[in-house]
């Protein structure tokens, strides 16, 4: 009887950011990452690997690299993996990098091989919305046959606005105003 084994490793997973996550301006350029489910007594373990991507890319790139073990390495700046958590945290710093869109995965490697965890897709976008052009009425008055109108320079999340957020203000320019007519927009067909 003969038996023959597959060489393995222990699984790896990302417990953040979560798949489909943004970083935007109140992160200050930096993505707090979680690497965990894993195994740290695995035999065989040497390494995780963090990776990312832009998505339309197919080429993945290694950011940090965590060793179990650094002892015999030449190298000062060498990270290792957390030996008093169940856990390794690690922040991306993202200054240098275009926004976009990116995925990130993080692999174990072993002896004789590695696991990948999934990948998990998200957005840097660091630009807030701005005016695109001029408001509409251009002559800043508003007339009766005028529409009320601005353009951005990224689509709008509607959901978002709220009154906290986003008002529409208006200067009177001589004339006295008459309250007996008003608007009510009830946000169904309006």
């Amino acid at each position: 009887v003969s038996a023959h084994f597959i060489p393995g490793c222990t699984t790896v997973e990302l417990a953040a950011p979560a798949d489909q996550w943004i970083l935007n301006n109140s992160f200050l350029d930096t993505l707090p990452v979680v690497i965990d489910d894993y195994d740290i007594n695995y035999a065989g373990l040497e390494s995780f690997r963090f990776d990312f991507k832009a998505s339309n890319e197919a080429t993945w790139n290694g950011l940090q690299t965590f060793h179990r073990d650094t002892a015999g390495m030449d190298d000062a700046d060498l990270s290792l993996i957390s030996q008093n958590t169940p856990f390794t945290l690690y922040d991306w710093g993202v200054s240098q990098l275009p926004d976009g869109n990116y995925d990130i995965r993080v692999i174990s490697e072993c002896t004789m091989a590695e696991n990948t965890s999934l990948t998990y897709s998200g957005i840097i976008d660091r630009t807030n919305p701005h005016a695109f052009g001029n408001p509409s009425p251009a002559d800043g008055i508003l007339g009766p046959d005028d529409e009320i109108s601005i353009k951005f320079n990224e689509p709008i999340d509607l959901g978002s606005l709220t009154t906290l957020n986003f008002d529409v203000r208006g200067v009177l320019n001589g004339p006295e105003t008459d309250h007996s007519t008003s608007l009510s927009f009830d946000g169904v067909d309006d």
